[in-house]
Formats: structure tokens, sequence, C-alpha cells
């Protein structure tokens, strides 16, 4: 009897597991283009629906970073929308797949930002998946950084770390409303207190030891 309630429970729990995973997935994240000069570049993801039913749903952009005359417009599997467009509807068919992506315009000047797209299923509110969007600053003439830092654990409880941390000049944690939360300045041990801050999904931000935005990470905080 006890080997049963053990079976059953287990086996409740794996449902929970399942049904607590988003039916919409976001791919690469993050999404990233570097040292392109184009006045217009996009960051490219794709967004698939999972299931075998049509799923309503939304996007939300959030600007979490952004230089001084960058500007960005988000493109959905339907529509490319203008660049002061931060929300829209939007369906999509079962087992379908189309582009989400994030253009940043440079108007002249280099440019570096970082976007947040939320992406809400309007048939389950609590479905909710995320994709962030980063385009690398270029002067057309600066090498950056490669983008191959690793945080772990994620989620976070009480610290993070850092992996090929080598040339991180500066730490900022962003929320995703695109408050600064935190900043660091990078030490040997590479490891980060986020112990103060509420629960939730966070961005970070990574600066070269040149002051030069390269890498975007998110991470949850339980």
């Amino acid at each position: 009897m006890k080997k049963f309630f053990l079976t059953l429970s287990l086996f409740c729990y794996s449902a929970s597991m399942v049904l607590a995973q988003s039916v919409i997935s976001i791919q690469p994240q993050p999404a990233s283009i570097n040292n392109d000069t184009k006045e217009d570049i996009s960051a490219d993801a794709v967004i698939h629906n999972l299931t075998n039913n049509i799923i309503h749903m939304k996007w939300e952009r959030q600007v979490i970073e952004i230089t001084p005359g960058c500007e960005t417009a988000v493109c959905d599997p339907n529509t490319c929308y203008a660049r002061f467009v931060d929300t829209k509807p939007f369906d999509m068919d079962p087992n379908a797949e189309g582009e989400l992506l994030v253009h940043f315009y440079r108007n002249g000047s280099p440019c570096a930002g970082i976007v947040h797209v939320v992406v809400t299923n309007l048939d389950d509110a609590n479905d909710v998946t995320t994709g962030v969007y980063m385009y690398n600053q270029s002067s057309g003439t600066d090498d950056l950084t490669i983008a191959n830092v690793k945080l772990f654990p994620n989620p976070v409880t009480e610290y993070f770390s850092l992996e090929n941390a080598e040339n991180v000049g500066s730490i900022r944690v962003y929320s995703l409303d695109s408050k600064e939360i935190i900043r660091f300045e990078p030490d040997g041990s590479n490891v980060y207190s986020v112990q103060n801050i509420p629960a939730g999904n966070y961005v970070i931000a990574l600066s070269d030891k040149k002051g030069l935005l390269f890498q975007a990470l998110e991470f949850s905080k339980k």
C-alpha cells in the first residue's frame, strides 16, 4: 500500500510538472546580433505553438536598456509593427511556428540595447513565455567581447555565479520593467549575492572592460 501511494505521489508530481510547462516556445534565447553596422538590423527568434490547438496570445515589448538615439520595433508572425507599438495580440495555428523578431535602428550612431518580449497565452494567463533580444554595440572598429558567459544556478536562491567572465567589466541586474535593481563590480570569486531582491524574473546586462554591452542573460529568483 505504501508503495502504491509513493507511486501515485510521483505520478501526480510528474503530471504537475508537465502541466506547468508552457505551450509556447521562443528559441534561441537569448537572441542576439553582434558587431553589425547596418542602420536596421534584427535579432531573430522563432516562436512555436507546441499544441494541437489554436492559441490566442499577445506580446509586450519592454526595453531594458538602450543607447541614446537607438530605437526598436517588434515583428510577430503576422506583422511588423511601428517603433511606437509596445503590445499586440496575435493567434497561432496548431503546431505552427513563425518569426518573432526585434529590429534595432541605429539612426546613424553606434547602438546597443536589450529588449525583453513577454508573450502571454490569453487562454491561460498563467502561461507566460519570455524572450531576450540584444544588439551588441558596434562603432565599426571595436572588437566585441565574445558572448559566452554562463550563469548558474538558475533559478537563483541567494547567489549566482558567472563562468567565462574574465572580460566582464560591469554587471547590471534589471527588473522586467526596466529598473536597474543592483549593480556589481566583478571580483575574482565571480559569485554575487541577490539575497535582498524580491522573487521574480530579471535580466542581467554584461558590459566589457571598455564599457561596451556584449551579452544579456535572464534568471529567476526564488
